[in-house]
């Protein structure tokens, strides 16, 4: 029930802020979804990464993923940059789809910049997936808080480049110099150039449109295709369509 307040009380956003450790939406207060799973974590500096762990975790994947994105087009520096950008913000509960919110905020910040379109479009899809969620059952599950006992580094697994020795961790960025990608870091590390919040200039691709862009490393062997990235040595990209590698378009 608590659950279902929060977000219906959160009909207006324009910015998310973490305070004390709380989610505050335009001054609600959603601890329900802070400090939960993988990718709910607000904190600003804290580490997301490994598969979400359910459908509200994975809204909260999304939202971090545009953000990197943002971070990558250097729309935003640092995650708190996005606390002073003030854009006309929509009620996303009438919205049907993706599409509505991203054609309701163009035309409610028509004149605005860029960035305040692109913040009004992944704020107000965040509720309104959140919304929907609640509405189709899904409801924030009690052990993957932080709050009762959830423990983010013994589940939520960091991507395998994180495991991987020094020997291989270094022909991994002779790789990446060689492409001319600048993934290291200035203390030389890679993993955490490619991954989780803590990178915050990421040389990463996106793929697809706000509020659904998804960063992805090309010297990965990782290619974007209409508005979903693949495994390049796998398949091709025919216009907008993917095809298993060694067909023809």
């Amino acid at each position: 029930m608590a659950f279902k307040m929060y977000v219906f009380t959160t009909l207006m956003v324009s910015q998310v802020l973490a305070i004390n450790n709380r989610v505050v939406f335009n001054g609600y207060n959603l601890t329900d979804i802070s400090d939960y799973g993988c990718w709910c974590r607000f904190t600003e500096g804290v580490k997301r990464h490994g598969e979400p762990l359910d459908e509200i975790d994975r809204l909260c994947h999304v939202y971090w993923q545009n953000i990197h994105c943002m971070q990558a087009e250097e729309l935003i520096i640092e995650e708190s940059d996005l606390r002073s950008v003030q854009p006309a913000m929509i009620n996303a509960v009438w919205a049907t789809e993706t599409s509505d919110v991203v054609s309701q905020c163009e035309a409610a910040n028509e004149g605005n910049s860029e960035l305040e379109k692109i913040t009004c479009k992944l704020h107000a899809n965040f509720v309104f997936n959140i919304f929907q969620q609640f509405f189709s059952g899904s409801y924030v599950k009690e052990e993957y808080k932080v709050r009762n006992g959830f423990v983010f580094e013994e589940n939520c697994h960091a991507p395998e480049l994180f495991a991987m020795k020094a020997s291989s961790l270094s022909e991994l960025e002779q790789m990446a110099g060689a492409a001319g990608d600048g993934f290291g870091d200035q203390d030389g590390s890679t993993a955490s150039a490619l991954f989780g919040a803590e990178n915050v200039r990421a040389r990463k691709e996106c793929c697809g449109e706000y509020p659904l862009r998804t960063p992805f490393v090309p010297a990965f062997n990782r290619g974007c295709c209409g508005n979903k990235t693949y495994d390049t040595t796998k398949n091709i990209c025919c216009s907008t369509n993917l095809v298993n590698f060694g067909e023809q378009c």
